[in-house]
């Protein structure tokens, strides 16, 4: 048969790709568990979380499975700080009111002079945007 040589060359091939999908799979078992604890950790942006971790560092249990995210999250969050939603975040819908505010003209009108005075350079914003 002139087959036979092509034979183990098909199985080679065959071994090379499962040991690629094994891989594939377990790099996605890997960002998988970076994503449900980043997430359960409070991090905004969970693919930087899976782009900025030691992937070398990780280490598996018995049964393959990721061992030491969480751990290596949390070091990674004291490193960058901004990764962690803070509570004290403002409100993208609710300005805080110590922020920015335009004034209209009647409030400017209402005002005494140390209140103008107070709020001199709210008021020239204010004027300019007029």
């Amino acid at each position: 048969m002139e087959d036979d040589g092509a034979l183990p060359e098909s199985v080679h091939a065959a071994e090379e790709r499962a040991r690629s999908a094994e891989e594939r799979a377990r790099w996605l078992e890997v960002r998988l568990e970076v994503e449900r604890c980043a997430r359960q950790m409070g991090i905004v942006d969970e693919d930087a979380a899976f782009r900025l971790l030691d992937r070398d560092r990780i280490e598996c249990d018995e049964t393959g499975r990721p061992a030491n995210v969480e751990r290596l999250l949390a070091e990674l969050a004291e490193q960058r700080p901004w990764l962690v939603r803070s509570d004290s975040a403002p409100s993208v819908t609710n300005p805080p009111r110590d922020g920015f505010r335009t004034l209209s003209l009647s409030a400017i009108r209402r005002m005494t002079p140390d209140e103008i005075n107070d709020n001199w350079e709210a008021i020239q914003a204010a004027l300019r945007a007029r």
